[in-house]
Parts: structure tokens; C-alpha cells; sequence
């Protein structure tokens, strides 16, 4: 395995005082070390500055960074990405953490190959509020998988490991995205760079009780609108209009569970004008075309028979 490559992990983070040293001790854990740890503050109002530079005057690798005004998670990735000093670049989020190999298990797979890759591996979800963890079943992409991905999301962000020039090519991280941003920085990359999948949970991620974007409904569907929106084009040249319909019936659902009903109408109908043949945008069309109590109903008369077939089907 090759001992020369210098990975620069980027951590982008906003007022996790109470939870960054978690986060910190998993990559200091690494079995193998990273040239450096950049952790881009996002102008924290809570004592998070002052906890990453107490760990920073005990390992030099620790570099604090501040954006001087608030801008989001991808800007201060872009900051990390630019500040880098390694070739690699990995990321990890402030509420997740890596398992200890992590980062060798990647590097193993990098030692392989003769050209650069984009690596990502699966990942554990852990449910803080029910104590529960479990595989989040990552899609496993290897190859050019350009086409997989204008289809649908890919991996994490603290799952992937690529170098930093990827980064440089596609004109680094779209910092207007509302939400599934590492599903669009994935999208840019395939385009042009190969994927190998590590078969192995190799992070982490947290759902807790704290503010994230996956929990905000309708930044949630802003964010899968705006990717489809931005590769429209593509997705019709490359996997064709009815993959473009299921992301319009996927939008339209998205904007119905965060209470956007009338958004909602407007996606489903564009999803039917894509494919005007499929049965389930077709009742999807035709009954919210009827208004939202109709819909309330059927989509409650679905999810009943739908638990009846899993109970009949454990049975």
C-alpha cells in the first residue's frame, strides 16, 4: 500500500460545540494519518471555534479556518478544498464521525489503480433519538457512472475521496444548492472521473434532535427540483424523459410532504407530460387534480394496503 498520498480532510461546521470533538477524535483515530484536518468555520455563535482550537494547539495538523460572514456548508468546503496543501481531498460532516479505517481501506483501493479515482464506500445510519443503527445501503458505483447518478442520489459526502484537482476541474462545489449536495458534486465528477465502491460501512451518519438540511422539508425538495433543473438537459440526453418524469413525481411528492400541496400539482403534471403512460403518474396527476383532502385520503388508503401486503407477506 502507498504511504505518499496526503489526504486533506475538509470539515465544514456551524455551532457544534457539543458535538465536533466526536467528530475530530475519529479522523485523529485513522489507522492511516492525514496530511491535515481543515475545519471551516461558518461564523459559529457557540463556543465551536474555541473547542476546534484547543484541538488544534495540541496537533498541528488541526487548521482552523472562519469565514467572515455566515455561507453555508458548500462554501466553506470550497474554502477547505482551495486552503488544501494534500492532493486528496476527504470529507466529513461535524455531526458524523469515521470508523477507523476508514481512510486506509481508500487509500488500499487508490494503491491499485494506476489512474485517480473518485472513492466512496457505504455507511452506517444511526438514529440517535431511537438508540437504532443501520446500513444506509450507499449505491454502489463503480466505473463512469454519470448515467447512475443523473438517475438518481449517490454517495455522502463523508464517504468520498477524491483529489483535489477533480475539484479544480468542475469548478468546485455549487454553493447555490439547497440540499443533496453531495449528490450534485457527485453528478459534476462523474462527468469527467471513474468511481470505485468500497463494499464496507466505513462512517457514520448522524440523525439527532439538532438542526440539519434533511430535515428542513422544503429545502429538501428545493434541493431535488434544483439538480433536476440543472441537469435536465442531460437527463433527457442520457437516460431519457421517463427518468426525468420519475424525478418530477419525486419533486411533486417532496413538496407534498412539506405542505407545498400546490407546488406539488405543478410536478406531478409535469411528470405526466414526460410519461404520459406510466399508471402511477397517471393517478398521481389525476388525484391531486381532485385537491389535497382527495389526495390526503388515497395516499392513506395506499399506505394501509401497503402494510397489509407486508404483514401477509411475513406471514
Amino acid at each position: 500500500m502507498r504511504s505518499d498520498i496526503k489526504i486533506s480532510v475538509v470539515i465544514p461546521v456551524y455551532n457544534r460545540a457539543k458535538i465536533i470533538k466526536r467528530c475530530l477524535d475519529s479522523v485523529l483515530k485513522q489507522t492511516y494519518p492525514p496530511f491535515e484536518i481543515i475545519v471551516v468555520d461558518d461564523c459559529s455563535t457557540d463556543d465551536t471555534v474555541q473547542v476546534i482550537e484547543a484541538y488544534a494547539r495540541g496537533d498541528p495538523r488541526i487548521r482552523p479556518l472562519r469565514l467572515s460572514r455566515r455561507k453555508g456548508a458548500q462554501a466553506a468546503r470550497n474554502t477547505g478544498i482551495r486552503a488544501a496543501q494534500g492532493e486528496w481531498i476527504a470529507f466529513l460532516d461535524s455531526d458524523d464521525v469515521w470508523l477507523p479505517e476508514k481512510l486506509e481501506l481508500q487509500v488500499r483501493e487508490i494503491s491499485k489503480r494506476k489512474n485517480p479515482c473518485v472513492v466512496h464506500c457505504d455507511a452506517y445510519v444511526f438514529i440517535e433519538e431511537k438508540n437504532e443503527k443501520k446500513l444506509f445501503n450507499t449505491p454502489k458505483l463503480n466505473g463512469f457512472v454519470y448515467k447512475e447518478l443523473l438517475s438518481a442520489p449517490g454517495p455522502l459526502f463523508p464517504c468520498i475521496l477524491a483529489p483535489k484537482e477533480f475539484f479544480e476541474k468542475i469548478g468546485f462545489l455549487d454553493e447555490d444548492v439547497p440540499s443533496y449536495q453531495e449528490w450534485d458534486t457527485s453528478i459534476a465528477l462523474s462527468k469527467y472521473y471513474e468511481f470505485v465502491f468500497i463494499d464496507r460501512p466505513l462512517i457514520i451518519y448522524n440523525i439527532h434532535s439538532g438542526d440539519t438540511i434533511s430535515k428542513d422539508r422544503i429545502r429538501e425538495a428545493d434541493g431535488w427540483r434544483y439538480i433536476v433543473e440543472k441537469y435536465k438537459n442531460d437527463i433527457v440526453n442520457n437516460v431519457g424523459k421517463k427518468v426525468l418524469a420519475k424525478h418530477y413525481s419525486q419533486i411533486a411528492m417532496l413538496y407534498y410532504k412539506a405542505g407545498k400541496f400546490s407546488k406539488a400539482k405543478i410536478y406531478f403534471q409535469k411528470a405526466f407530460l414526460k410519461d404520459f403512460k406510466n399508471p402511477k403518474i397517471i393517478s398521481q396527476m389525476l388525484v391531486s387534480s381532485l385537491g389535497r383532502s382527495v389526495f390526503d385520503i388515497t395516499i392513506r388508503c395506499y399506505r394501509f394496503l401497503r402494510h397489509l401486503k407486508t404483514v401477509s407477506d411475513t406471514k
